[in-house]
Order: structure tokens, then sequence, then C-alpha cells
């Protein structure tokens, strides 16, 4: 192993752990305030590059435009998914005093499938370039790396920072840590726990319109992309601790990736996910403790009912 295999494999893992740290900080604020396994990710993930790659093909404007629209499209199906979906499952498991958990997951297991199909269906599962991004290669001492990784690393970590920022110095974040505290005590004090529902499952969706472009940039854009995107966001958000802050959370991905990539010099980079998995079997065993507390939690507040 030469120092220059080091450096590059260090670079990559500061791009990639960035990335998934954004990952885990947005799946984390959805699943750590609402308590909704959400599987659907992946399809704000997919629907926002889509969305962006049809408004770029069929109207004459600026890129720039089609990736604002995307992340339109990625919020407006967040919202619909909650307010729509996982509301009413929610409402009817408390009224029969059972857990939303399973169902919830099914559900969001089915708009995934379902909304991946659609996407298939139109543009017949066909590689698309989408690129909001123009990359150029950069060579910086020995390492090479291009601007999208410059971009990728400002934009997740810029994101992870004024989110930290929002949740801390404002009423609404605050009123976000109520509701993810305690829920049943946030309505009580006069705090709209839809509402918080509702606006936290636009940021994560947003964040995760923002995750699947620079992704689409990257390569192309495919049907079954996002998968990867869920696994490593829970991951983050598991490991770090869904009640974490975005910092936290962001460190976390960052150390994940790096785990991930330096472990490319001594094994094959295609068993990537391997280590990462490796990763979180290691914490299921070694703390046993805090994955039946995570456990306990779900299944406490998962059949809440909100108005």
């Amino acid at each position: 192993m030469s120092s220059t295999e080091f450096l590059q494999q260090l670079q990559i893992g500061i791009v990639s752990g960035s990335t998934i740290g954004l990952l885990g900080v947005s799946f984390a604020l959805i699943i750590g305030v609402t308590q909704r396994f959400h599987v659907a990710y992946t399809a704000t993930y997919l629907g926002a590059v889509y969305a962006g790659i049809w408004l770029e093909d069929h109207v004459e404007l600026p890129i720039g435009f089609a990736v604002v629209f995307g992340l339109v499209i990625a919020a407006v199906l967040g919202l619909l998914i909650e307010g729509v979906v996982y509301r009413r499952i929610a409402a009817r498991a408390a009224k029969r005093g059972t857990d939303t958990l399973i169902p919830i997951f099914i559900a969001a297991l089915g708009i995934t499938i379902f909304l991946q199909n659609v996407v298939s269906w139109v543009w017949n599962t066909q590689p698309l370039s989408f690129e909001p991004v123009k990359i150029v290669g950069i060579t910086w001492g020995d390492v090479y790396l291009t601007n999208l990784d410059i971009v990728r690393v400002v934009v997740c970590w810029a994101i992870i920072l004024v989110l930290a920022l929002f949740l801390r110095a404002t009423r609404t974040g605050a009123r976000i840590g109520a509701v993810q505290v305690n829920a049943e005590m946030a309505r009580v004090v006069g705090i709209n726990v839809g509402r918080i529902f509702l606006l936290v499952f636009a940021l994560g969706s947003v964040i995760s319109g923002v995750l699947g472009m620079l992704e689409a940039n990257l390569g192309n854009a495919v049907p079954n992309m996002g998968f990867n995107s869920v696994f490593y966001g829970f991951v983050v958000a598991f490991v770090a601790g869904m009640e974490r802050g975005p910092i936290r959370m962001g460190i976390v991905g960052l150390i994940l990736g790096l785990v991930q990539s330096l472990s490319a010099l001594w094994i094959s980079l295609q068993y990537g996910p391997a280590v990462v998995f490796a990763v979180l079997l290691a914490y299921l065993v070694l703390l046993p403790t805090n994955f039946r507390k995570v456990t306990a939690r779900f299944r406490r507040t998962g059949a809440v009912q909100v108005a």
C-alpha cells in the first residue's frame, strides 16, 4: 500500500462518508420524530430525480429549474406518503390498540415498488443522464478528484450544519425536538404534532431529493436507485442513535464512509456494503441494550394517532 493509494481512498471516503452522513441525518429526522419506518424514502429519492429529468426533457429551461422542480416533487411525495397513507394506518391502529410498525413498513415497501414500476414503464428501465453539475477532473498532487466530489462534500455538510442550527436555534426546531422526545406531552402543551410530522417528512424528502440528484450526476438515473441509500441511512441513524443531532449523525456517516473506503486497500471494493453491515452487526451484538431501547420506543410510540 503506497501513500498515494491511501490518500486516494481517504479522499473517496470523505466524499462518500459525507453523503452517507447526510443520508443518516435525513433518515433519522423522519424516523426519530415520527417513529415511521420510512422505507419509502427511496420513492422520494427516485421521484425527485425523474421529475427533474422529465422537466429537462420537456421544457427548455436552465437545469436549475429542473433541480428545483424535482425537489418540490420530492417534498410533495413525502407529504402525501405521511398525510394520506401513514397517518391513516396510524389512526386505525390507534383505534384498535395495535402496533403500526409492520403495517407502515409494508405500505412503504408497496409505495416504493409501485413508483419503481411506474418509472420503469414510462422510461423503459434505460439509464438516463441527469447532470446539474458538469464534471471536471482535478488533480491535487497525486490524488485525483472532480469538482462534483467537492460539491458533494460542501452541499452535504452545509445542509447538516444548517439543519443543526435550525433545530437548535428556532422555535420550530424546539417543537420538533419536543415531539421527538414525547409526542403525547408535546400535544398536551399545544404543539400540533400532525404539522410537525408533515414538516419533518417534507424536510427529509427534500434532502433525499438532493442526494438522489447527486447520485444521478455521478452516474445514471435508474429505476432501482435509492435502495442502498435506505440501507446506509438506517445504519447511520441506528449506530449514531436516532435521537442524536445532525452533526453527530454526519460524523458517524463520515466514519463509516472512511471505514468502507479504506477497507478497499485490503479487500475488493465490491465488499464495501458488507463492511458497513459488519459494523451494524457488531453494534447489535456488542450493544444489545441500545437495540432493545430503540425497539421498545418504536413499539411504545408507533401507534400514536396524529390528528
